[in-house]
């Protein structure tokens, strides 16, 4: 038998939960039981059962349940090999006042007389005969000897058939008002019996009253009478009741201590506690609003974290709260995200986009990836303009630099103009001791004082070969006069382009005298030095060309040298390496074979 038969668990909240495992509110130590295997949810329409998702499912009344379902007064729940009963206290003792109700109204109900001919005829009879006195049984007696049959009647009745009349009389007494008076009452009728007879009678009478006195003292006593108290008690709580249903649990505490004056003890469903404690989560949740309203939100949650569990209603409310709370902290962050955007502060506006749950971002991640676009934009263009600004400070320094340097200059330009190399050279010197302290100027004083002479001396005789007819032997002064002057920097002059000029026609007739030599090297220098001074010049090109052909030539000559000469072969190779441009097939295929020629 199961150790806690006939043991009651009653609710301590709306819910109790039924199973094995240890923290449910009725542990049972039966194994077949699952271990969370039902609920008990108890609310203002009445209690429901609802199986948690058990192994062995759940019967009630012997039928096993598939759904929710409400319990009556009574209900045999089985789970596992465990029976449960249901009981509701209400329930039963509203059934128990029905019950008295109804039999204090069939006791109240007329019952009909008893007839002179029932029972209770020979009770009054066996108490009129218990009354009765020696004088009157003592005149029954004659009555009676004469009533009572003889042994011998049969011999008396042919005795009468011999003898006659005179026998008959003989037999039969003679009654007469004076001497036999006769009692016609019940209690002489009663003495009138056998003796037997009557005995038995007032032996059945008096059982019959000893029967009545015992059910008279085994009868259970009358239900009390109805306590007005008690039913307006009973109204008060299911007002009560009405209030917790409808949220209104102040007014549901006031009634449950209203009845519980009227009725001590009525409360036993402990309406009152839970009212009080529903009261408490209600305020609990009108603080959580307002907090919500401030934009207390970490305030918000922890007092609705904090707030213990309540009835349905108030697990309703709480969901509502959660719902409300999670919408009102998006659109805060919403709002900072934009605050953020305005203010340009990217990554704050990421951090605070997490917070937001994925149902509620809307098109924010587009507004900061446009505004992710935007800001890269106005980077690389902050950017562009740094380096313009950067690249004009830097042209305006050097312009200015560069006014600087001419200035110091100024004196050397105008005699280096007017062809007096060596002037120009001394005023080098006296820029030297102007500006001791100017390392630039210094350096390009020194150059100058260096080039300047050597210059002037290219110029001359490569201007007079020039003016003489005689190009070829012009080309080389002019050269070195060219290069010296373009690394001088003095440009307030008219040598610059006077050079240019005579330095063209000089070194396109010596680059063709040397290509009629077959001496491409020098043939290629100038015509290089022709196409950098005018880079589109047809006869420069054309040279150019010339070149390339022959440098092929020269190619497969030394390819075929290689074997029988393969010094020769090598130094043709390298000088169609130098008259070739790099990377053209002819000047790639001699490199591979200087390079496999080596020892």
């Amino acid at each position: 038998m199961y150790k806690r038969q006939g043991k009651k668990k009653r609710f301590k909240g709306v819910r109790m939960v039924v199973g094995r495992t240890p923290g449910v509110d009725l542990q049972l130590s039966d194994q077949s039981v699952s271990r969370r295997h039902i609920e008990l949810i108890h609310s203002d329409d009445g209690t429901l059962l609802r199986d948690l998702g058990s192994g062995n499912g759940t019967r009630l009344n012997g039928k096993k349940i598939a759904a929710d379902t409400m319990l009556t007064h009574g209900d045999e729940i089985q789970i596992g090999k465990t029976k449960l009963r249901f009981v509701d206290d209400l329930a039963a003792f509203k059934k128990a006042r029905e019950e008295s109700e109804k039999k204090e109204a069939a006791k109240a109900a007329p019952k009909e007389e008893p007839s002179q001919e029932g029972a209770a005829e020979p009770d009054a009879e066996a108490a009129e005969a218990a009354e009765g006195d020696a004088g009157d049984e003592a005149a029954a007696a004659p009555a009676e000897g004469a009533d009572a049959p003889s042994e011998e009647g049969g011999e008396a009745s042919e005795e009468k058939g011999k003898k006659g009349k005179g026998a008959r009389d003989r037999a039969r007494p003679v009654r007469t008002s004076r001497h036999a008076p006769t009692d016609t009452s019940l209690v002489g009728r009663l003495k009138a019996l056998n003796p037997k007879v009557r005995l038995g009678i007032i032996g059945g009478a008096v059982t019959l009253l000893l029967l009545l006195v015992i059910g008279l003292a085994t009868r259970k006593p009358p239900p009390p009478p109805v306590d007005r108290g008690a039913e307006q008690a009973a109204l008060k709580m299911q007002e009560a009741r009405s209030a917790v249903k409808d949220g209104r649990y102040e007014d549901a505490v006031k009634l449950v201590d209203d009845a519980e004056k009227l009725s001590p003890g009525i409360d036993k469903t402990r309406l009152g506690i839970q009212a009080r404690e529903a009261m408490g989560i209600q305020r609990n949740f009108d603080q959580v609003k307002r907090h919500i309203a401030d934009r207390r939100f970490e305030d918000a949650r922890k007092l609705l974290a904090d707030t213990p569990k309540g009835n349905v209603k108030n697990e309703g409310d709480r969901l509502k709260l959660e719902e409300e709370l999670t919408a009102a902290m998006a659109a805060y962050n919403k709002e900072k995200v934009a605050e953020f955007l305005a203010a340009g502060e990217l990554e704050s506006a990421r951090q605070t986009l997490a917070l937001i749950p994925g149902d509620q971002l809307g098109d924010l991640p587009q507004q900061i990836e446009e505004f992710e676009r935007t800001l890269e934009a106005s980077r690389q263009q902050d950017e562009r303009d740094a380096k313009i600004a950067g690249a004009n400070a830097a042209a305006a320094k050097k312009a200015r630099r560069e006014e600087e340097i001419a200035l110091a200059f100024a004196v050397v330009e105008r005699k280096f103009a007017g062809g007096e190399w060596e002037r120009a050279g001394s005023e080098c010197s006296r820029v030297i001791d102007a500006f001791s302290g100017d390392k630039e100027i210094i350096s390009r004083a020194k150059s100058l004082a260096a080039s300047i002479p050597n210059f002037g001396r290219n110029f001359d005789e490569g201007m007079k070969k020039f003016r003489q007819g005689q190009l070829t032997q012009a080309a080389r002064p002019l050269r070195l006069a060219y290069q010296s002057y373009r690394s001088m920097g003095l440009v307030q002059n008219r040598y610059g382009e006077e050079l240019a000029q005579a330095l063209l026609k000089a070194a396109l007739s010596a680059g063709k005298e040397a290509l009629i030599r077959e001496d491409l090297e020098n043939a290629m220098a100038n015509f290089r030095e022709a196409r950098r001074i005018d880079r589109d010049d047809p006869e420069a090109r054309k040279g150019f060309d010339a070149v390339a052909d022959k440098a092929e030539d020269l190619y497969q000559s030394a390819y075929m040298l290689k074997d029988r000469d393969p010094r020769e072969a090598v130094r043709k190779f390298k000088t169609v390496i130098a008259v070739t441009e790099a990377g053209t097939p002819v000047h790639e295929k001699a490199k591979n074979q200087v390079a496999a020629m080596a020892p």
